[in-house]
């Protein structure tokens, strides 16, 4: 069987060293990425949704800033623990930027060429095979085309990802080329979006699923080679900048290159921490074969409500331990 990876992002944002760290090189900057760096305590319900959903896994790379999850055990051949260190060049270090380490990843000597990257408040909800994720060359994504929307600063990034893009790809030779898999009826109600960016002709932006995203290795090494003065700008923002690219450039340029196959609307779902009664739900009941459960902003006693709501339905759905547990 053809080897693919799991590699999955974690951070305490609790742990007072991490927290030490992070404070000296966050003078004089606004601090507004509590929320980011927040943990749900629900990482150990990642393994287990593994173990149980997509155990045709190879390996589990978790890329910590040296910190260990206490439950995990190192003896399960398949997990890799990974710190930033040991993959990120020394001049980017520490970096509390997600996209610093995402660009980075290429960089692993022993992560297969094809990886699925999770976050860790992705969660495989049903079960999942490698045809789900990829055919071949090619992934299975959701070509569909969206506006950008000014209304937060990540929009700074999309932009950023489109200036990559466009330099490189055609609209109307993408539409031409890939025809076929950009009107597809599996997209549902998001396939409105692409007829109706129709009239531009630039490259307006993607829609992104936020679910657990394949990609190629190989493909990250090639684009920072093409561009390593725009992978550079992000390396050097310790926390997210306006500058930044993120890892959806490399899931863009495969939608342009037509290298992928629709992926179903139903195959994933995103949904807000705060809506505490459809995630209890969707974990419970649901039929989603991916989900992402994302924080929001709140005061600490809201969001520990919410939290334990989460845990709970993640205990009914899975009572036992799993070997990548001590």
């Amino acid at each position: 069987m053809e080897k693919i990876d799991f590699v999955i992002l974690w951070v305490d944002g609790s742990d007072p060293k991490w927290l030490k760290k992070r404070e000296k090189y966050e003078v004089g900057k606004k601090s507004d990425d509590e929320v980011r760096f927040r943990d749900y305590g629900s990482l150990k319900y990642v393994f287990r949704s593994i173990e149980k959903y997509a155990p045709w896994v190879n390996k589990v790379h978790l890329i910590t800033d040296k910190q260990i999850p206490e439950w995990l055990s190192l003896d399960n051949d398949k997990v890799n623990l990974v710190f930033h260190e040991d993959f990120i060049p020394d001049q980017y270090l520490p970096t509390f930027n997600s996209n610093v380490i995402e660009l980075n990843l290429f960089r692993i000597p022993d992560l297969a060429d094809k990886f699925i990257l999770f976050n860790d408040d992705m969660f495989i909800n049903n079960m999942v095979y490698p045809e789900n994720f990829f055919k071949g060359d090619k992934i299975l994504d959701f070509g569909v085309y969206n506006k950008i929307a000014p209304i937060e600063d990540f929009a700074h990034i999309l932009v950023n990802n489109m200036l990559f893009i466009n330099k490189y790809f055609n609209k109307k030779s993408s539409l031409k080329n890939n025809w076929k898999n950009q009107f597809r009826l599996r997209y549902r109600g998001e396939l409105l979006r692409n007829f109706l960016l129709l009239p531009w002709n630039d490259i307006p932006g993607y829609y992104n699923p936020h679910i657990p995203q394949p990609h190629f290795k190989s493909l990250f090494n090639d684009l920072y080679n093409l561009e390593p003065d725009m992978f550079e700008k992000t390396f050097n923002n310790k926390f997210r900048g306006y500058s930044d690219i993120n890892h959806w450039i490399a899931r863009y340029w495969l939608l342009e290159k037509g290298q992928y196959l629709p992926q179903h609307k139903t195959f994933g779902k995103y949904l807000k921490l705060s809506d505490y009664k459809k995630v209890k739900k969707e974990i419970v009941n649901g039929k989603s074969k991916v989900i992402c459960i994302n924080d929001v902003e709140s005061d600490m006693e809201t969001f520990e409500g919410w939290r334990i709501n989460m845990i709970n339905a993640f205990k009914e759905k899975f009572p036992n331990k799993s070997t990548f547990e001590k």
